[in-house]
Parts: C-alpha cells; structure tokens; sequence
C-alpha cells in the first residue's frame, strides 16, 4: 500500500538479522592441530582457516548425503568411521549376485576398480586419511574432525597399495558414482595427460 503513494520512493519489509558468531568447538583430541579448520594463531596467521566451528554451529551434515572417496579405499573399521559407511539397500552382501542390476556383484558399500571386487579397503592409508578430513566423526573424543559428521562413505578403489591407478579405472568409477546417486565426489589424485575418456566421464557425473 505505501509503494503506491507518489511521496514514498519504495517501501518494503524490515527484516530480522543476527550474528553468527556461535561456534562449536569438537572435543576430538587432535582437533587443537587442524589449524586449518580453526586457527588461533598457533599455526601462523590467525584465523587463516575455513571456519569450520561457527560453521558447526549452523550444520553439521546429513545422513541423507552421500560421499564417494575415489581414492586408493577406506579402512571403514578405524572408529572415525563408526556408523557411517554406505550402504547399498538394494544389493544383498556376499551372495554372489548383482541384486540391483547396476553390472557390480556383491557393491553393497562401493566398488574395488583395481582388484574388481565388492571389498574397496585402503591399501596404503591415503584414501582413509582423505575421508577424514572430509567425514571423521566429530565429538567422539577421538583423534580428529571431519568437515561433516553425518554423511554416509561410500569408498570407490581406484588406486593400488603403491597409490597408482588410471584414467580408464578412474573414468569408470566416476560413472559408477553417477549412475548410483552419490551427491558429493572427492578425488585427491590426478595425472598429468588429458583424456577425452576422463573428460566425457566427468561431465557425465556433473
């Protein structure tokens, strides 16, 4: 009513705001060392970090995400991991069929590209050190926090126990992680030539 009146240049709802200063420090035992998610000045320049407890305050993550680590596999025994290993519904474990019909046998948490098995563990310790950084459990009074505490894990084996791979291997597992519905990929790997292969395969999962 009052944008209508000719005195009035524009007229429009006052909304509330509010600080965002709340933060939620872990009690994770190493968490002091990650200065890159908190960084008092410990670790040179202060606050050079992401933020992450005033994030926490707000969110913490989702169990209806899911993560898939293209990496070297998961040691999903290690307790940062308690509980939030994904898990394929529609597959039945280690009865030897493909259940869901996707092409993978037995794919009831990932996929192992290297061995071509459903059993995707860490061979060397880097794609478990990955999937910490992105999902340790938080406030388990254990080593560290990951940036999401609630996310499902999907471990998707691309790289062997010497941490080498391939574009062909990587390829397909970016169209194994597509065509499963996961919402979030990390990839800490890489090589040095392009491929039209691994360019078609990640623009399929886009």
């Amino acid at each position: 009513e009052l944008n209508v009146l000719e005195l009035v240049y524009y007229a429009e709802v006052n909304h509330p705001i509010e600080s965002f200063i709340e933060r939620h420090v872990p009690n994770d035992f190493n968490f002091n060392d990650q200065w890159y998610l908190d960084n008092d000045g410990s670790y040179g320049e202060v606050d050079a970090d992401v933020d992450l407890p005033e994030a926490w305050a707000i969110e913490k993550g989702s169990d209806d995400v899911v993560l898939a680590i293209i990496d070297g596999g998961v040691q999903f025994n290690h307790p940062e991991f308690d509980g939030r290993r994904y898990i394929n519904l529609n597959e039945i474990p280690n009865n030897g069929l493909d259940d869901d019909g996707n092409g993978y046998v037995d794919d009831f948490s990932g996929w192992d590209f290297v061995d071509g098995d459903s059993n995707p563990n860490d061979g060397n310790g880097h794609g478990t050190a990955v999937a910490g950084i992105a999902a340790a459990n938080g406030d388990d009074s254990l080593g560290f926090a990951g940036v999401d505490w609630n996310c499902r894990i999907m471990s998707v084996r691309v790289l062997n126990n010497s941490g080498g791979g391939d574009y062909f291997n990587l390829a397909a597992a970016l169209y194994y992680v597509a065509d499963n519905g996961v919402d979030v990929v990390n990839m800490s790997l890489g090589g040095l030539g392009t491929s039209q292969t691994v360019e078609e395969a990640v623009e399929y999962a886009a």
